[in-house]
């Protein structure tokens, strides 16, 4: 997250909502079940990995 940060493809306020949502699916996966996922994590998840998806698309196609 910090280097797609660094180098402009997105926010810093991004790459933190990212990094949250990298500790959240990282307890998941571990099997942590205590955790509680929202509707609204998932979304905010989804609209941040799309726009970073459009992002570098625009940078790779010039």
């Amino acid at each position: 997250m910090q280097a797609l940060a660094e180098e402009g493809y997105i926010e810093n306020d991004v790459a933190d909502c990212l990094r949250d949502m990298t500790t959240l699916r990282n307890a998941l996966v571990h099997g942590d079940f205590s955790v509680n996922v929202s509707a609204e994590q998932v979304g905010v998840l989804l609209n941040e990995v799309r726009a970073i998806g459009a992002n570098i698309f625009s940078v790779v196609s010039g």
